[in-house]
């Protein structure tokens, strides 16, 4: 009886290290996604935190209050947009 409690102790034990190892992964791989995605990036002579490219946010403004931050990261989201558009036409 204790070979088959080591065994179920050492497989428990395999389980356990995989399934860390795989959260480890998952959170590096989210890490990585993130640090892709989310970016300070120059549009138009000023620099934005930007996601997927996409200005959201004139670094300045991480100061500001949230009504303030929202209008802003939207009316630099619709500029690229309309900035985009026009590039989109000669594609």
């Amino acid at each position: 009886m204790e070979i088959l409690t080591n065994i179920k102790m050492w497989l428990s034990a395999k389980r356990k290290a995989h399934r860390e190892r795989k959260a480890a992964q998952k959170a590096a791989a989210l890490v990585r996604e993130s640090e892709a995605i989310v970016q300070a990036r120059e549009f138009s002579g000023e620099v934005y935190v930007c996601f997927n490219n996409v200005p959201i946010l004139p670094a300045d403004g991480l100061t500001w209050d949230v009504p303030t931050t929202l209008a802003v990261a939207r009316e630099a989201w619709l500029k690229w947009k309309e900035k985009e558009a026009g590039y989109e036409q000669h594609r």
